[in-house]
């Protein structure tokens, strides 16, 4: 009598199974948007909802202190994300957007963290004035809200035209946008309490993002965290932040791997 071979239930199933399981993995890549680099890892492909449209970006900055004027602030906010002002309308409509550029810019709107951009240009307009964005030409400009025209003149309109064009034609807008950075910004020792967010604000960002400062000073002084992460600083360490152009790491870039180390830190935390 010749021998019979038994092949179990369950994996004569998983035999049978198979074809079908790879046929839905490939599919499984455009309705769960992810590749499988191997049985127990998948990497997420495809664009984020920032690259998708960038007024989505979540900003984390602090306007330093040389800026005085909202536009100049604006300025310097849009510029990472490859907007500008709208700046150069003469019509008498449009006059209503010099009274904002010109206006001082509040303490309280220095901080500009965290909240996607679109919120952050509401935010810099204040109760007085709403945004008007154009994604095709990537500019910014404001108008003032209705009912609020009785409470300007049409002089002061051209007061605000004249004061802004003559800032920008002599350079002080743009000598507002940031402080001159040094070559290497240092500190130390690190105290107990120090937060990276606080030591880099002190560093000289030229149209850079908070986020951007970070990560660069993350990377150039691995040495001075604990566990590979930006939130574990270690007292007593020193901090060395040469500088650098915004152009190494995007905005968006920077702000992921910031809201990755955060999710780390908060799984060691966290009980």
């Amino acid at each position: 009598m010749s021998a019979v071979s038994v092949i179990p239930v369950s994996v004569l199933s998983l035999l049978l199974l198979a074809p079908s399981l790879q046929a839905m993995d490939a599919a499984g890549v455009a309705s769960h948007g992810a590749v499988k680099e191997s049985r127990y890892v998948s990497h997420r492909v495809g664009a984020t909802a920032e690259q998708m449209d960038v007024m989505q970006s979540v900003v984390r900055t602090t306007i330093p202190d040389q800026i005085k004027t909202v536009g100049a602030a604006l300025g310097y906010l849009l510029k990472p994300y490859g907007y500008q002002l709208d700046d150069e309308d003469d019509e008498p409509k449009s006059l209503d957007f010099y009274l904002l550029l010109t206006r001082p810019l509040p303490e309280s709107h220095r901080t500009i963290d965290p909240m996607t951009l679109n919120d952050a240009l509401a935010v810099l307009g204040g109760d007085s004035f709403e945004v008007i964005i154009n994604p095709v030409l990537r500019t910014v400009r404001y108008r003032l809200k209705s009912g609020l025209q009785d409470y300007v003149s049409e002089a002061d309109r051209n007061r605000a035209q004249a004061i802004w064009l003559t800032s920008v034609e002599s350079g002080i807008g743009k000598a507002q946008k940031a402080p001159v950075p040094m070559e290497v910004f240092g500190y130390g020792p690190v105290q107990s309490g120090d937060t990276l967010s606080d030591i880099v604000l002190q560093f000289g960002m030229v149209d850079l993002t908070l986020d951007q400062v970070l990560v660069h000073a993350f990377h150039t002084n691995p040495d001075a965290f604990a566990g590979g992460n930006m939130n574990h600083l270690i007292v007593g360490a020193y901090l060395s932040i040469p500088s650098f152009s915004s152009e190494k790491l995007s905005p968006i870039e920077a702000s992921r791997v910031v809201d990755k180390h955060y999710r780390r830190w908060l799984q060691q935390v966290q009980p």
